[in-house]
């Protein structure tokens, strides 16, 4: 099926330091980049990271963040609407963490299929046993109890 509609979209960086002239025509972007620079900053903090519930973090680093915000646009909505600003905050803050978890899992899964091809491939070749594969290859012990797993599954 043909689309009706094509959408081409250019992504651009709005992080610190990042097209810094579009950061300073526009005034209410460049504060809401600061902004999430300022928080990412705070949450780094050895004081916030010391803090378990993370929103009380949140709402804190937006706290201390908001106070070096310049006027403008950006500092009034997080006056009138803090507590969806919290909310939204700490929605993509989870959403970040929730894609690099998913990340590190899938690479990790992915780099054990290599290995686990790597050790088959070692075992057709050089008649070994898959104990002597990973002997061989030096196969940290943490590691062989999920390549066994993996070949039981074969």
């Amino acid at each position: 099926m043909e689309s009706d509609v094509q959408v081409r979209a250019r992504l651009i960086n709005i992080n610190s330091g990042h097209n810094k002239e579009m950061l300073e025509k526009c005034s209410a972007l460049g504060d809401y980049s600061l902004l999430v620079s300022l928080i990412r900053e705070y949450l780094d903090n050895a004081m916030l990271s010391a803090v378990s519930d993370s929103d009380e973090a949140m709402a804190m680093a937006l706290s201390f963040a908001w106070k070096e915000l310049p006027d403008g646009w950006v500092k009034s909505y997080i006056l009138q609407n803090r507590s969806e600003v919290v909310d939204m905050l700490l929605t993509e803050y989870n959403e970040t963490e929730a894609r690099e978890s998913v990340y590190k899992a899938g690479d990790a899964h992915g780099k054990q299929e290599m290995l686990v091809s790597v050790l088959t491939t070692l075992m057709r070749v050089d008649s070994l046993t898959l104990e002597q594969a990973m002997d061989k290859l030096e196969v940290p012990e943490a590691d062989r109890v999920n390549i066994r797993k993996a070949f039981e599954k074969q």
